[in-house]
Formats: C-alpha cells, structure tokens, sequence
C-alpha cells in the first residue's frame, strides 16, 4: 500500500548531468523526482528548486512528451521560443509534444523559485536543443551520453 510523503523531505539532487561547458549558463538549481518515489512510469512528476540566476535547463522541446509546469513560489521567467513571460506563484503552462518551440525557465530575482514539471515518459522521446550543440544519445546499453549534435561525445 503506498502512503503519503511529503515532497520536501525527499532528497534532492543538484549534480548537473549536462557538460561542464553549459554549467555556467544554467547555473544553480535542483529536483526531487516526486513520481520515482512510487515507482510510476507512464509520466514523471519533478519538484524543482531554481536559485537567484539559474534556470531549469536548456532550452528545449520533445518529440514525443508533453510538459506541464506549475509555480508553487517566486517568480520566473518563461523563454518560450521568441518571446519571455512572467511567472509567479499560481500560474500554470503546459507544452504539447512536437511543438517545435523550446522553453527554459529562468529565475532573474535574488530569491529561489519552485516550480512542479509533470511530463509523460514515452519509449521514443528525443528532447531537441536548438540552441546549443547538445543532444542525448541513448546507446544500445540504455545509457545516455551526453553529446553534440553531430553524436561525439563531450
């Protein structure tokens, strides 16, 4: 029987899994993988903590998964393709699947802000980084290496 736990007691992870050569544009943040800790698998549910001048990541979008965000505290801002949005406590977007417009959250204020990230977890799904020469490659072993776009790893 599963019972309840409280989402902030769970302990977080801030080791930043992308190449160092990114670190300093995404700067500070960390999860909690809420939907691990009962083992669900069809969509996974991250709390996620973004200090003063870091970001969720980089901008991105996914083939295949379909993203919703939710701000429990602070205030960030939503790159969202060409345009910028304001978020604070309360406020809420979602990101169909094969949109092609990426999204990155960055926290521009000098407090932390939390934010919820609900994503489905498709087999074939590809997250897209316009931006920047990365993608994950997930080789036969089901390990994913970090990469650019043309595969060498970093």
């Amino acid at each position: 029987m599963t019972k309840p736990i409280n989402a902030f007691e769970i302990e977080s992870e801030a080791d930043n899994p992308f190449p160092k050569v990114f670190h300093e544009k995404m700067g500070a943040s960390a999860f909690r993988g809420l939907s691990d800790q009962f083992h669900l698998n069809a969509f996974g549910v991250n709390l996620e903590v973004v200090q003063p001048g870091g970001s969720s990541g980089l901008k991105h979008w996914h083939t295949e998964s379909e993203e919703f965000v939710y701000v429990v505290s602070g205030k960030l801002t939503l790159l969202y393709g060409e345009e910028s949005y304001e978020l604070s406590s309360g406020d809420c977007i979602g990101f169909k699947a094969n949109e092609g417009i990426g999204h990155r959250l960055v926290n521009r204020t000098d407090s932390e802000s939390v934010f919820i990230v609900v994503g489905a977890r498709p087999e074939n799904d590809k997250a897209i980084y316009d931006e920047d020469d990365f993608q994950w490659v997930i080789k036969e072993n089901g390990n994913w290496v970090a990469s650019r776009k043309s595969g060498e790893p970093y």
